[in-house]
């Protein structure tokens, strides 16, 4: 029997001034990274929530998740592949994850609309069911 452990973890930072906010978040409205720590697999998606509205947040939210984040059953087959070596684990997901760190690859083929890249399509197809329009120029 699987069992999968998933839990939503807020930082709320509160009247902070630009410095801490860009200092956690630099100048992105969101960030996607997988990482392995203590020897669990992590998704992280940060969001910048500061004075967004629902529709920017939810494009970032759908930019994160369905550009970056499409080909993360290629994380997880890859963890569960050196679970037992922690380290191992760790070093496959570090290399994988710095292949294209700030997701540059991604936000190109956005750009030139590459529906051979199955983030921008997911991208495109979650802005129209959410009925959006797409940011192709936006580097998040």
């Amino acid at each position: 029997m699987r069992t999968t452990d998933l839990w939503i973890q807020e930082y709320d930072l509160g009247n902070v001034d630009e410095t801490v906010q860009r200092d956690y978040m630099g100048n992105n409205n969101g960030s996607f990274n997988v990482f392995v720590m203590n020897s669990q697999l992590y998704v992280e998606l940060r969001l910048d929530v500061t004075n967004r509205s629902e529709d920017e947040l939810s494009e970032t939210i759908a930019h994160e998740l369905a550009l970056h984040g499409s080909d993360v059953s290629k994380y997880v087959e890859a963890y569960r592949e050196n679970k037992n070596n922690p380290v191992k684990a760790s070093e496959v997901i570090e290399r994988m994850m710095s292949q294209d760190p700030h997701g540059d690859k991604d936000h190109a083929d956005l750009e030139n609309n590459n529906l051979s890249n199955i983030g921008v399509v997911n991208y495109l197809n979650t802005m129209k069911k959410m009925g959006l329009n797409p940011i192709k120029q936006v580097k998040e």
